[in-house]
């Protein structure tokens, strides 16, 4: 079973991942038009991120800044709110991310 993606195993290798492409500018474009104005699109948003592989939402998770010049997980958190935005979080950050911040929560307020 494959859990985090080819992408995210290279990178930690220190190889080069190129994360640019039409596709992955495409979903970060929509990202931020769904994020923009008043209010948040959020069935776009669930559009963008829900169908998205793992290695897709990497790219994307890479490739954000360098467009819009913010952290995805970021504009996430100041756009969505609750569990939503938790899940939403959750899924715009490399998986190996995700899982760090899962441990920190349930670890929270520990010895």
């Amino acid at each position: 079973m494959q859990v985090y993606s080819q992408a995210s195993r290279d990178a930690d290798k220190g190889a080069t991942i190129q994360h640019a492409s039409p596709v992955i500018d495409n979903f970060c474009h929509e990202i931020k038009a769904a994020c923009a104005g008043f209010g948040t699109d959020e069935a776009r948003l669930n559009n963008v991120l829900g169908a998205r592989s793992v290695q897709e939402r990497y790219l994307i998770a890479m490739r954000y800044p360098e467009i819009h010049g913010k952290q995805l997980v970021d504009e996430i958190t100041s756009e969505t709110s609750g569990d939503y935005g938790k899940l939403l979080q959750l899924l715009a950050q490399p998986l190996e991310y995700a899982e760090a911040q899962l441990v920190r929560d349930a670890t929270k307020g520990m010895g």
